[in-house]
């Protein structure tokens, strides 16, 4: 902890368990040549791999993910970080979870072995590679430890018999100087960068572990050991590549949850005066509330990640004004004269549930044919009624463009 933090600051733990789980993905993406291999997170250790679906509870590979901000420390004989690796994959051992004929271990951390660590001699380097020598210094430091925890981790390893232990050295691996946190979102970047043009990589990766975040949560929830299939992954990254092809878009708003403040009871924009205008029940105002902000927010983050231009946002918006249009000047041509105010409200009701039924399947009125989102059209009609480029009520320029100018100014 440095000098002046909270007692109370997790950030470092928080920032391991990111570090976790985006290597766990990065690992993933690693591996999909082997269409049947799973990856259990936080189960039988930081991350495991598993032969298929079926052998949830014997690990092919076990890794354990050692996360510091800087590059020292961590690897001494008598680190608390090594020992607590050997208890845990010696308690593997004694359940049977692995099969040290088949598997391998890996202590993958971002920090680097000194020449006085016994642990660099788990090099995969060849060269380097002695696992006997490890194991001896090892078993010496943790035979002289006075560190409670240490001696309870080695008396864990020792209750295994010396050839297993020796097996179990055999199959360890040092995976030093590994990425750090904020260097795992580019390696993520450059494993997916055949699915995505090069301008659109950071956002593809940021959906794509938008995704595996959510995955990830619903595996922790889960009772059993329910592995994440590595096919998975690479099912998402098919689905996310047609989002960013040029005649579509990713859809990151259809299932997110509106948030409160977005459909507020007392409502004073242009848009929801003109729903007023023509008597729209407060059910269907709040679907208009959320049509808005889902069109809103997510027209906002395509700019954002250069997915749209301003350009093609205003060719679709001409597409809806002149739909629009067509359907207004009927409309018009169809109100006699004596039209009381509540046939006026009936004929601008009329339009409008051309907007919410018909309009959204049309495919001139999409943002791109292939994106096929009802609130996007919808939505994109409240912005504009919102700017007062369109309205529903027949009179609706007369009744509202007298309001004051800063409740005009919507954008995008």
């Amino acid at each position: 902890m440095s000098d002046g933090s909270s007692p109370f600051d997790a950030s470092q733990s928080a920032l391991g368990y990111l570090h976790q789980c985006q290597y766990a993905l990065l690992l993933g993406l690693q591996r999909d040549e082997e269409p049947n291999l799973c990856i259990s997170i936080e189960k039988l250790d930081d991350i495991a791999f598993h032969e298929s679906p079926s052998s949830a509870d014997v690990a092919k590979q076990l890794l354990q993910v050692k996360h510091h901000i800087n590059r020292a420390g961590g690897l001494g004989d008598a680190s608390p970080d090594i020992w607590k690796t050997i208890r845990i994959w010696s308690e593997a051992v004694a359940k049977n979870q692995i099969d040290l004929d088949h598997a391998t271990l890996c202590l993958l951390t971002t920090t680097t072995p000194t020449n006085r660590n016994a642990i660099r001699f788990l090099s995969p380097d060849p060269k380097v590679r002695k696992p006997e020598d490890a194991r001896t210094k090892l078993e010496q430091a943790g035979a002289a430890s006075t560190s409670a925890t240490i001696k309870k981790a080695y008396d864990v390893y020792m209750r295994v018999n010396k050839s297993q232990r020796v097996k179990l050295f055999k199959a360890m691996f040092l995976l030093d100087t590994s990425l750090m946190a904020v260097d795992l979102q580019k390696a993520i970047g450059i494993a997916v960068r055949h699915a995505v043009e090069p301008q659109h990589r950071l956002a593809f990766v940021e959906r794509l572990q938008g995704w595996w975040y959510q995955r990830v949560i619903v595996h922790l929830s889960a009772a059993a050991n329910q592995p994440i299939p590595v096919l998975a992954i690479q099912q998402q990254i098919h689905e996310l590549r047609g989002q960013f092809q040029r005649d579509c878009l990713p859809d990151d708003l259809f299932k997110e949850q509106v948030p409160p403040e977005a459909t507020p009871t007392e409502d004073d924009r242009m848009f929801i005066l003109q729903l007023l205008l023509i008597g729209l029940s407060k059910h269907r105002l709040r679907i208009a509330q959320e049509d808005h902000y889902r069109a809103f927010s997510q027209r906002s983050r395509w700019v954002k990640d250069n997915l749209i231009g301003m350009d093609d946002l205003s060719n679709f918006e001409s597409r809806l004004v002149d739909s629009w249009k067509v359907k207004f000047l009927i409309m018009k041509d169809a109100i006699g004269e004596g039209c009381d105010n509540h046939q006026m409200a009936q004929h601008g009701m009329n339009l409008y549930q051309w907007v919410e039924t018909v309009a959204p399947s049309q495919s001139a009125l999409w943002v791109r044919p292939q994106f096929q989102s009802p609130y996007m059209t919808r939505g994109s009609f409240h912005i504009l009624a919102e700017l007062l480029h369109i309205g529903w009520h027949p009179e609706y320029e007369s009744r509202l463009a007298a309001m004051p100018d800063e409740t005009k100014g919507e954008t995008p």
